[in-house]
């Protein structure tokens, strides 16, 4: 949608946001290459990176395996990040009373209760995001699960720049909250993740 319908600067960022992704999903990516490449195609674009890419995806059985494209992920992962500070890229407002309700944990008793706070937390993190790129990616990835997860710690951390102080300290007492729920491995994995993700944004800020 955002190829189809914005110019300029913010299809650099939905091609840069789609290299990511590609990396992410591996040959699982090869499915929506033909609904890019027909609306590249009518508009004439042309971005390098996403072509050397797909070219490798193609000829290669797997793109998390080479090293080169680890490194690619690592930098896209900085630049989707970097896409909410950027200035020549029309921020986006984050929406802190619909946030604040995605990531309330009350009335949460059972592993399906906890589950579905994470995947509403998710969708919220990428509905509210202020990168464009990053929201355009909630239709797809409200279809496609693993996208929403790879694209969790980027979504979190738009957000969480945002937020106040109150909001933030709210927000991390949900988190703290669902790392105590025994037996969820998916949800704990996956704080542990973004902790060491916004550690790792710290260190290269």
């Amino acid at each position: 949608r955002v190829l189809d319908n914005h110019p300029g600067q913010l299809q650099t960022a939905a091609l840069q946001t789609l290299c990511s992704i590609m990396i992410q999903l591996g040959k699982k990516y090869l499915v929506f290459v033909p609904l890019v490449n027909r609306v590249m195609i009518k508009h004439k674009i042309s971005y390098t990176e996403y072509n050397k890419l797909l070219t490798k995806l193609q000829s290669s059985t797997t793109l998390a395996l080479d090293d080169e494209f680890r490194l690619r992920q690592a930098r896209f992962k900085n630049r989707e990040l970097s896409l909410a500070s950027d200035t020549t890229i029309r921020k986006l407002n984050v929406s802190t009373v619909d946030l604040q309700l995605a990531f309330k944990a009350n009335r949460r008793v059972s592993k399906d209760d906890w589950l579905e706070w994470l995947r509403r937390l998710s969708n919220g993190l990428l509905k509210e995001s202020k990168s464009p790129a990053l929201r355009s990616c909630r239709t797809l990835a409200q279809n496609y699960p693993q996208l929403l997860k790879d694209l969790f710690n980027a979504a979190f951390v738009s957000c969480w720049t945002d937020l106040p102080d109150n909001l933030k300290e709210e927000l991390s007492s949900s988190l703290r909250q669902a790392l105590m729920v025994p037996d969820l491995p998916e949800i704990t994995q996956t704080i542990l993740n973004l902790a060491e993700f916004m550690e790792h944004c710290e260190n290269d800020s």
